[in-house]
């Protein structure tokens, strides 16, 4: 196999900046179209990820009265909760589906997560019960993990 081989004319020459170090760099290697096909496959991954997670969330807001009420304790939170996160994953699969995610989507995706782990942390403030807070702490890690995930790939899908 020629992997030393000269990038086409088209494909350019350059590697991706060394800031991702933390990234494989089968990733990086923004001038071939397989790798920059297989980072826009990840960006849609995250995002259908992170959508199916939004749609559970919602599920799980709306059926199980228990675990919500310890940390919604109202009937009309429970609902501005679960549309909340209905909304949040039509967004994340709209811009996931029928297209390669746009760095616009990415970025979309990562405030709106951010936006949830402020929500989450806010929510801890008040007092919540021990299952409530094993809910709003998982769903902060996995909102802020989604959100790095969706900025990182943003910043090296565009060749």
């Amino acid at each position: 196999m020629d992997h030393d081989r000269k990038p086409a004319a088209n494909q350019g020459s350059r590697l991706c900046p060394d800031k991702h170090a933390a990234i494989p760099s089968f990733i990086l290697k923004c001038n071939t179209g397989g790798y920059v096909r297989i980072r826009r496959q990840l960006a849609r991954g995250v995002l259908i990820a992170d959508a199916v997670g939004c749609a559970a969330a919602a599920s799980l807001v709306l059926s199980n009265e228990r675990a919500v009420g310890s940390f919604a304790p109202s009937q009309r939170a429970r609902g501005s909760v679960a549309i909340a996160l209905g909304a949040t994953s039509a967004l994340l699969v709209a811009g996931a589906v029928g297209k390669q995610p746009t760095n616009r989507d990415l970025e979309l995706a990562a405030g709106v997560n951010a936006g949830w782990v402020t929500a989450c942390l806010l929510g801890l403030l008040h007092r919540p019960s021990r299952t409530g807070k094993v809910i709003l702490a998982s769903t902060a890690v996995l909102d802020g993990a989604a959100s790095i995930a969706q900025l990182t790939l943003r910043s090296i899908t565009k060749t």
